[in-house]
């Protein structure tokens, strides 16, 4: 099993354990569409609703061959430093983020350390108790890097009374992603 299929294993284990019937989910990193796709596997049964976020016309055309048209998702051609331009973001169940850049895409077009950090504390104010948030990282470029230390202080910072946060990298494989996941324990 490759890094990258125990990386999406362990975040749609989480995925599961967070999301109930009529949740909202949003993918906020779609990349080509893999974390849109397993969030829909386990929404359309729950007649759950799905956002999924990009800057990159072709991040989401390439997720949209992914899923059904007839599924409840708006696709979003934006930031997700933006949340709160979307009035309709409330409540939110579970937030995916994948970070870095769109693999096959330009190398050079990465997620920002400083978009980022200001996306997930926008996140943690959006979500509802019981709500989680999951984060793909990758510190095999410079800019992943920098991402995982500000996530890193800005967890450490966080309430233990309100948030619970863990980080799960495998030790044994180089530059393999680790994956940081926050549950909101009360609003």
């Amino acid at each position: 099993m490759s890094s990258l299929q125990q990386v999406h294993g362990l975040t749609k284990l989480f995925f599961k354990e967070i999301l109930t019937e009529g949740d909202l989910a949003i993918d906020a990193t779609v990349g080509n569409g893999y974390d849109t796709a397993a969030l829909y596997e386990i929404l359309h049964p729950l007649k759950g609703e799905l956002i999924g976020f990009d800057i990159q016309e072709e991040a989401i055309s390439e997720a949209k061959k992914k899923i059904p048209e007839s599924f409840n998702i708006r696709w979003i051609l934006d930031s997700h430093a933006t949340f709160d331009r979307y009035p309709e973001i409330t409540n939110v169940a579970l937030f995916v983020y994948n970070l870095g850049y769109l693999p096959k895409g330009d190398k050079g077009l990465t997620t920002m350390c400083t978009s980022t950090i200001e996306s997930v504390q926008k996140a943690l104010h959006l979500l509802r108790r019981g709500g989680g948030i999951s984060i793909t990282c990758y510190r095999g470029h410079l800019e992943g890097k920098k991402e995982i230390e500000a996530l890193e202080e800005l967890c450490k910072g966080l309430d233990p009374y309100f948030y619970v946060a863990t980080w799960t990298h495998w030790i044994n494989r180089k530059d393999c992603p680790s994956v940081l996941l926050i549950r909101k324990l009360r609003a």
